[in-house]
Order: structure tokens, then sequence, then C-alpha cells
């Protein structure tokens, strides 16, 4: 796979959001103030909140729904797209479903052929431009984006154009990315995803039927101890692994007793997926459901719905698992001092050196790395709680005299602009040793072994290669970011 780098891309980082933060919060509290208008002694208050946005996410209320009328929505967005017979020739298309309140993004398809590929596909339209009707209607609270990728056996040259292309806002506006490469090759559900994503897949799980007999939570389980690491090999690449956007993928795939699969030939056919592999298409349905529980969980709670608690025990456990493997020889490591310097005038530039012969040894640096980990967990902990504690708030939010909802919803937009800016913190300006195009720190497809993924990619290839140096490198990198994960919360009074 070949993936062009761009040199403006060096300087992205999660600071180049600041500026449009503040003026966010400046918009926000202008368009909140204007709602508690004082006319004639009366307050006018309008509920409707004007801080949902994103995209690539989230439909909206699906505790109205059950996973019945989740299925009768994508059989009905099928027949409606003429399915069965007339199939139209597209380039990669982006058809949207526009939120409530503000929107940030609102692509269409002819503006979105001009970042992909001249290459012609023959596919079908399963997707729709305008809000849904589920008995009452509804929209989503936050924009979703509907992408089908062009060009992605030529190695993702469809999505990850179009998210070089539009990474500024992308990485201002997008809350998550949710995949699906091939949907049915067999019977055995595998699912990979960020950690910020964890809870929503792992409460969609348990509320799909794989038999009579169990969920599809109990059928994933019973075949794999916790959620998969994302790689690449499939269009999630580029926004999870490169602009540090939340990315979730699922599908079902070949098991020992399944038909074979005949990937990429002509016998991958309409054919055998209906008489051999899912007569009556049942798989299908059930990742509908899935798919389309995921995207609605996402969307529910006012608050983005996720634990940063299933992230800190993941970043622990990672960090663990490599360090163990680590060789006592390197423990007294400390890199080299450098040879004396001197400045314009002959003076010595005694910081510089001092900093040189003051660096801590790589054990110490494990040490500390692995404290902050630690504090990490304390502290996520402490951010669900307040997370989910205004949540609660909000759903009751009817029951509050209108001088207390201004506070609360300012309360929440800044919590929620933390919680979508979180998995911006792993991003690495300078990205992986030999491919900055890569800038997470946390998750990469393996150097050397394809499309599986590997945590904490810098420190693996560092034991890989038997170099202490880049296994000091990244454990200080590594290091500092723990430090940032622990400043989410306030010192002062504990609020995140």
């Amino acid at each position: 796979m070949t993936i062009n780098s761009k040199t403006d891309d060096e300087k992205s980082t999660i600071f180049d959001h600041a500026n449009y933060r503040k003026k966010r919060q400046h918009t926000f509290l202008l368009k909140t103030i204007a709602k508690y208008l004082f006319l004639f002694g009366v307050f006018f208050y309008f509920i409707s909140v004007p801080q949902k946005h994103g995209v690539f996410n989230i439909f909206n209320n699906y505790t109205k729904y059950s996973t019945d009328a989740i299925e009768r929505l994508y059989l009905e967005t099928l027949s409606t797209s003429n399915f069965a017979g007339n199939w139209s020739k597209v380039y990669t298309s982006i058809p949207h479903l526009a939120g409530e309140g503000l929107e940030l993004v609102n692509f269409t398809q002819q503006k979105f052929e001009e970042y992909g590929l001249a290459t012609e596909v023959e596919t079908y339209d399963v997707y729709f431009n305008t809000p849904v009707s589920i008995g009452t209607g509804w929209k989503p609270k936050r924009t979703i984006v509907f992408a089908s990728w062009d060009g992605e056996e030529l190695g993702l040259l469809g999505s990850t154009e179009y998210g070089e292309k539009n990474k500024k806002t992308l990485k201002s506006n997008c809350v998550g990315y949710l995949n699906v490469d091939v949907s049915v090759s067999g019977t055995n559900l595998n699912v990979q995803s960020s950690p910020f994503l964890n809870k929503i897949i792992l409460e969609s799980l348990k509320q799909v039927n794989y038999d009579d007999d169990m969920t599809l939570y109990d059928h994933y389980f019973s075949k794999h101890e916790k959620i998969g690491i994302l790689g690449s090999g499939s269009d999630y690449t580029v926004f999870l692994e490169h602009l540090g956007i939340p990315s979730l993928d699922m599908g079902f795939t070949s098991g020992d007793e399944d038909p074979v699969y005949h990937y990429h030939s002509n016998y991958d056919s309409y054919h055998w997926m209906s008489t051999l592999m899912d007569p009556g298409f049942k798989y299908h349905n059930k990742l509908s459901q899935l798919f389309g529980l995921s995207l609605l969980k996402l969307s529910d709670r006012e608050l983005l719905n996720t634990h940063i608690s299933d992230y800190s025990v993941e970043l622990k456990g990672y960090f663990d698992e490599l360090v163990s493997k680590l060789p006592d020889s390197w423990l007294g490591y400390s890199p080299s001092v450098s040879g004396m310097k001197t400045g314009g005038r002959g003076c010595m530039k005694m910081r510089k050196d001092m900093e040189e012969l003051t660096k801590p040894t790589l054990g110490e640096l494990v040490n500390g790395t692995s404290l902050e980990f630690n504090k990490f967990i304390n502290t996520s902990i402490t951010i669900d709680s307040q997370v989910d504690s205004l949540q609660t708030q909000y759903d009751h939010i009817d029951e509050l005299p209108f001088y207390k909802r201004f506070p609360l919803e300012w309360k929440i937009f800044g919590f929620n602009q933390k919680l979508q800016y979180f998995e911006r913190i792993f991003l690495h300006k300078k990205g992986l040793k030999g491919r900055p195009w890569f800038k997470h720190v946390v998750y990469a497809s393996g150097r050397d072994t394809g499309y599986e993924g590997f945590a904490f990619p810098g420190l693996k290839e560092a034991l890989d290669d038997s170099n202490v140096e880049d296994f000091y490198y990244w454990t200080k990198v590594i290091g500092k970011i723990g430090k940032k994960l622990n400043k989410l919360v306030k010192s002062k009074d504990g609020t995140f």
C-alpha cells in the first residue's frame, strides 16, 4: 500500500484545534445567551441546543425503535434504491443525513467526486439524502455522512485522498468513523475498534441475536477475549491512524465450517452469497442491526457515549506487556552525553549540557510512564463518573428552572469538546519511524506484518530491532502523553 505524505501535516497536533474551539465556544455562548431573551418581563427559552456536529456518525433516539425497526430501515433503504435491478456507474460518493441545530458539514456527491478517483466502478446507492421516517419521523442529533469509497483495492486511495484533503474539517468536527468492508464472508463475527467506541459496540452486541440461544455478544466472546485492535487494510486507516478519529470496523468472517470464500474472483458472486453463504441474507441483517444500533447509540446521549476508562485499562495493559519483554541490560541505558557546545562569544551552553547529563535512565522512564498510566486509570474513572452524572441531569432538564439550564448546557458543551478531541492526544506530529504518515502512537499496522494491528508500534518495532535508543525515545514520547492525559482533570477541583 502506498500513501502519499503531506508536508504541512507535520505541523498537525491536537493543539491545531485551540483557536477553533475558542471560536466555537464564543459562538455557542452567543447562541445560548440569545435563547434566554427577556421581553416584557417574560423569559423566552428555546430548548434546542446548537452544539450538534460531526461527520461519519450517528443516528438519534434509538430507544424509540426496536431492532426490528432498524432492520426495516435498512431493508426499505435497499428496496427504495433499486438494489435488485437498476445499477448506476458512480465515483466515490458521500450523501449525508443532516443533523439538528448547527450543521458544519454538508458535502454533496458532486463535491466529493472532486476528491475521489476518475476510475468508474459499478455500485448501487443504498444511502439516502434526506431524513428517514420510521413511523413518526426523526432527524439525527449529529450529521451523518455516508461514504462509498472508490479505489480501496488500489491502496485505500479514495478514503485516503479525501481524508488528507479535508483533514482540518475532519479533525475539527468528526466524532467517529464506522467501517464495514466485507460485511459477510462467513458466520464468525469480527469486531475491531478504538477503545473510545468500545462502550457503544459492547452495548449493541448485547441487543442483537446471533441465533435463538445467544446474542452477538455471547457469540463474539465465545471466540475472543476482547475487542480487537485496528491495523490497516481498510478505509478506517486514514481516519484513526493519520487523523486521530475513533474508528470501528465490523463484519462476519469465514470459519472452518463455512463455504469457501472465493475472494476477488468471478465466483465471489450474488449466486454464491444467496445460495451457499447467506441464504435469506440473515447475517447481513444481523450486521445491519449491529451497525445501525452502534450509530444510534453514538447519538443517543447528549454527551458523547463513551467510557474513557476502557481506553485507560487498555493503555496500561499494552505498556506492561511490552515492558515485560524488555532486556534487563537496557534498563540502565541513558543517551550518551553530546560534546560541549560554545556560543558565538565562546560561552558554554551550560543549560543544554546539564540537560544531557541529567537524562533519566530507561528504567526510570519506564517506571515514570507506568505510574502515569496507573494514575490515568483513576483519572478516567473520575471523568466517566462526571460525564454520566451530567447526562443524568440532562435527562431531567425539563424539570429544571430556566436559569439552571444555561450553565448545565454550557458545561455539557465543554465536556463534549474534550471528549471529541480525546483521541487526537495520541497523534505524534513526526509520525512513526520510517513511515511518518502514520501519526497514531497507540495503534498502527505492523511494519512487517501487513494488515495486522499492534499497540504502541514504536516500542514494538524497537524491541524487534533490538534498538534500545528507539525504545528510549518512544518511552519518552508515551510518557509525555500520559502526563497530558492526567491533566484532563483539573488538580484544584478534580473536574474534567
